[in-house]
């Protein structure tokens, strides 16, 4: 049987680069589904906007930030 189940959120930004941590929103929304075996798929709407995994600690974090700034230096 397939399953499909759809689930939007919205996540307010911060001006830069901001990151956010959105496993326990990705979480929920796999338990609400009550799919046993699949894939979730995450979508970012807009241009500067981008889903990444990456292990959420202060040093990978500020790390990122500071490739992010090398790679596309704000104005």
């Amino acid at each position: 049987m397939n399953s499909i189940f759809i689930r939007d959120f919205s996540i307010k930004m911060g001006r830069g680069v901001d990151i956010k941590d959105i496993t326990d929103i990705v979480n929920k929304a796999v338990t609400e589904s009550q799919v046993k075996e699949g894939v979730a798929h995450l979508t970012s709407i807009g241009s500067t906007g981008s889903i990444t995994t990456i292990e959420y600690e202060p040093g990978a974090i500020e790390d990122l930030k500071r490739a992010i700034n090398e790679l596309a230096p704000p104005h």
